[in-house]
């Protein structure tokens, strides 16, 4: 008896077990088909319309996805910068870099400028004068040093205006907010998701992959379906980027790494700077793939790193494979591979084999002995700032 007993509990537990684990096994499965990862994805956003996204966060009020774009709004929509020398001045940001000029060029060798928190930027500019004696050379040096910062100020704002303009709006907040409707694993079975993506697309705020607004996942959408659909909705592309999007801010030549990203940020007081800003996005024609790590991120918040044209899972062989099914088959637009991801230097075969002769792949990396083996040849190097891209085509 007790061991007849003891043997149902223990058939119980393992029958417990074994359901947990299929469960397990049943999330794992649904986590890896989902949206942007194993399947492709394209959406283009179709209006960057204060009043039209506003509305349609009003159309679920309390939900945290609308709540989040509806707290951005300001950063969706953004206004041109107009660049005035005396706003500019004015700013916390350029009395820190004048004080950072100065300590930086005398190195301690006379006295400390006037602390941040004690002056307004004329106190901190007269102060550095104060300092300099009237010591004509090294008066006319420090004018020239901020000469520089204002000319690179300028080129800044020229080349984020420039991006607005051509982009339409702050694209790569609002794909991560719209990340999280399309790309969240209850996609097709939560009602309220299921509403918001029914919605974007009655109301003409946004086109795309037809799958994104079925009523089910479309296990066997393909790479070359995205492709296809971007091009009948942006036009004929020739350029894949992969690691990068549409960026509002970027290294901009004749100034600092990252020095757009830190002065707009601080200038416009805007939370639309995401983790691309190297890239100068003056491709033409191109398609843009972010990286994905193979996890969705579960805060609203903007982490910088939902801004891809096409969302898939660049990493993987399946990617490569796919583009090289479309070269082989005559279909492939891509002309040119650029590589801002930093991390494609073991996919270099599947790279060649996804282009034919006269093909273009860009990295920053340095990998002429190994692109070499695969038919590649270095043909030139372009600098960006601190930045140099090696050029490579393939002659074999």
């Amino acid at each position: 008896m007790f061991l007849k007993k003891y043997l149902k509990k223990i058939t119980a537990m393992l029958f417990f077990i074994a359901s947990f684990y299929a469960a397990e096994t049943q999330e794992i499965a649904e986590q890896d088909a989902s949206l942007g990862r194993s399947i492709p994805a394209y959406f283009k956003i179709l209006s960057f319309e204060k009043t039209h996204w506003e509305r349609f966060a009003d159309a679920f009020p309390g939900h945290p996805i609308a709540e989040a774009i509806k707290k951005n709004l300001e950063s969706i929509q953004l206004a041109s910068l107009v660049f005035s020398r005396d706003e500019l001045f004015a700013t916390e940001f350029f009395k820190e870099q004048m004080r950072q000029d100065y300590s930086t060029s005398f190195k301690g060798e006379r006295h400390a400028a006037p602390l941040i928190g004690t002056v307004d930027s004329d106190g901190m500019y007269a102060g550095i004068l104060n300092l300099l004696n009237g010591d004509e050379t090294v008066t006319t040096g420090f004018e020239a040093c901020i000469t520089q910062r204002m000319s690179q100020y300028q080129r800044v704002i020229a080349a984020y205006n420039h991006r607005l303009e051509t982009r339409g709006g702050n694209s790569a907040l609002l794909k991560h907010f719209l990340g999280k409707i399309f790309f969240a694993p209850n996609a097709y079975t939560d009602d309220v998701l299921i509403s918001m993506r029914m919605t974007l697309l009655v109301e003409g705020l946004v086109a795309g992959d037809d799958h994104l607004f079925g009523a089910q996942k479309d296990e066997n959408h393909t790479l070359a379906q995205s492709i296809s659909k971007y091009i009948e909705l942006e036009g004929p592309s020739d350029t894949l980027v992969i690691g990068c999007g549409h960026s509002l801010i970027a290294d901009v030549p004749e100034t600092l790494n990252h020095f757009a990203d830190e002065f707009l940020k601080k200038y416009t007081n805007k939370t639309f700077v995401h983790d691309c800003q190297h890239c100068l996005c003056d491709h033409n024609r191109q398609i843009a793939v972010a990286l994905t790590d193979g996890r969705l991120e579960a805060t609203i918040e903007y982490d910088g790193a939902a801004h891809a044209d096409i969302h898939a899972d660049a990493t993987t062989p399946e990617f490569w494979d796919a583009l090289i099914k479309l070269k082989n088959e005559g279909r492939s637009p891509i002309k040119c591979i650029i590589d801002h991801a930093y991390m494609l230097s073991d996919r270099l075969e599947r790279i060649a084999n996804s282009l034919d002769i006269g093909g273009i792949f860009i990295t920053y990396l340095v990998l002429t002995s190994q692109l070499e083996s695969y038919g590649f040849e270095l043909r030139d190097i372009e600098k960006f700032g601190e930045r140099e891209e090696k050029i490579y085509v393939k002659v074999r």
